[in-house]
């Protein structure tokens, strides 16, 4: 499976398995993905006249957080997970991947709501 170690503490052994997570990698780059979604949204929406400065605003800090939950998701794959051991299919850290995914797609149908929501006012 992966790399052996053993861990000596009070007259036992314990022996656990390390490896590096291939979902954790599927859920980073996921999450990479609807970023650069929001984002190339809203650049395409600012460059249109007719667009609101409200709508700007109001929906700037679900950007600004969308990019937080980036930056979290990249940074905990980069520390944690450790390329030179084996591939796994999960690890002690997938639950954080899969916490900050979920965010991530919570974040992109909020603002795909507002956006609805937005065209049916005008």
């Amino acid at each position: 499976m992966g790399r052996e170690s053993n861990v000596a503490g009070k007259g036992h052994t314990t022996i656990h398995f390390q490896a590096w997570a291939i979902s954790n990698l599927a859920m980073t780059i996921l999450v990479a993905l609807m970023a650069i979604y929001i984002i190339a949204r809203w650049i395409a929406e600012r460059k249109k006249e007719t667009a609101r400065f409200n709508y700007f605003v109001r929906n700037s800090f679900l950007r600004i957080l969308s990019l937080v939950v980036l930056v979290q998701s990249v940074a905990l794959f980069f520390l944690f997970e450790n390329m030179s051991l084996p591939m796994g299919y999960y690890d002690r850290f997938t639950p954080f991947h899969i916490c900050l995914f979920a965010a991530q797609i919570i974040l992109v149908f909020i603002m795909r709501g507002r956006r609805k929501a937005d065209k049916d006012e005008n």
